[in-house]
């Protein structure tokens, strides 16, 4: 465990550091390849050992050099991902290819999406960290490029590019099936969701939440390729305690958030908060946030559903940071922004103590020294 409380101690300094350096978009950029470089490098050179499904994706890369049809895995991976195993079998019979290059395609695009829209880099450099996007870059490759590629979605969205919305949702979803739903995110752009409308939602997702299973086992006779996720650990409540202490986690911070922001809407709207654009750029992001603690809800009887949550939750990358930024008292700004960190390494350090199964991410190797 010696590396993890080793991340954890560099990420916080290194963003204490650039944090009470004069702002510019040089130091951000430093502090963005300081960081990710060394996650990027880690998750690039990991052995087999190192993530939930690494033997599984070794396995299918080996094949798939062997030279047997990608038709035959069409029924477990998405075409996506299948047709990126021959194209990099191409140019080497090692399986370390995959880990490479979905660690610079995963690490360039969420650096670059931190680098874009964050206000406090070395803050959303921590979040990606402390919730778990880290080890999900390991543990779940297909899941986190597609994760990395709706980051290019949203940007389209928020530019009205709608050809490049579509096609990147398009892209991500031939890695990950999960990515079809921030199709989503279209309607949503320029919706004016109430709070009466957010309780309405709430209370359908509670009783979507009681008749689950039900209405899961009628979509598995037209999809039966999802029937074996049915009798697995992803729907025996093995994880439905840590899926209430996520909730309530990622609950605090979106109240948090919210209150925030209302607060500054009321005394500094002289600043620029209200124009349109920012105002649709940050309602977008705090609605992607909400939906990721409904879907997070709705997998409390079925954890397999939270891959929902993870589509829309990386947006609290970008969005807790933003709205701490309004804070103007610099002491409540820095005990905040600390006891957000501290909640959440200290959760990230118990269930990589106690549960090291559910990534299997520590103990650490390189795949040169195994």
């Amino acid at each position: 465990m010696f590396l993890l409380y080793f991340l954890i101690l560099y990420l916080i300094i290194i963003s204490i550091i650039f944090e009470n350096l004069p702002k510019s978009k040089q130091k951000s950029l430093v502090l963005i390849i300081l960081s990710f470089g060394l996650l990027a490098f880690l998750a690039m050179f990991r052995s087999i050992d190192v993530g939930n499904d690494t033997y599984a994706y070794f396995g299918l890369f080996q094949q798939i050099n062997s030279g047997i049809e990608i038709s035959a895995f069409s029924h477990r991976y998405e075409t996506g991902f299948l047709y990126l195993n021959k194209f990099l079998s191409f140019f080497s019979d090692d399986y370390q290819v995959i880990p490479i290059f979905s660690s610079i395609y995963i690490y360039i695009l969420v650096g670059r999406f931190i680098f874009k829209y964050s206000k406090n880099i070395g803050l959303s450099v921590i979040l990606f960290f402390a919730l778990g996007y880290f080890d999900l870059s390991m543990s779940g490759i297909r899941q986190m490029m597609a994760i990395a590629t709706l980051l290019l979605s949203y940007e389209a969205l928020i530019k009205n590019k709608k050809f490049s919305f579509f096609f990147t949702v398009l892209l991500a979803t031939s890695f990950h099936n999960a990515a079809v739903i921030f199709l989503l995110a279209y309607p949503l752009i320029n919706s004016k969701i109430k709070r009466k409308h957010k309780i309405s939602i709430v209370f359908l997702a509670g009783a979507i939440n009681l008749t689950l299973p039900i209405i899961l086992s009628y979509i598995t006779l037209f999809l039966p390729k999802y029937s074996s996720y049915l009798d697995s650990t992803y729907f025996d409540g093995t994880l439905r305690f840590a899926t209430v202490v996520l909730i309530l986690m990622n609950l605090t911070l979106y109240v948090l958030g919210e209150s925030i922001n209302s607060f500054y809407l009321k005394n500094n709207i002289d600043e620029g908060l209200r124009e349109k654009d920012t105002l649709n750029k940050r309602n977008l992001t705090s609605l992607f946030i909400f939906l990721s603690i409904v879907f997070l809800f709705l997998s409390i009887n079925g954890t397999i559903l939270s891959r929902f949550t993870n589509i829309f939750g990386i947006f609290m990358i970008v969005y807790l940071p933003n709205e701490l930024v309004k804070i103007k008292n610099l002491n409540l700004k820095a005990i905040t922004v600390s006891s957000v960190t501290i909640v959440l390494m200290t959760y990230l350090i118990i269930e990589q103590v106690y549960r090291p199964e559910w990534q299997s991410t520590y103990p650490y190797s390189f795949f040169f020294l195994r």
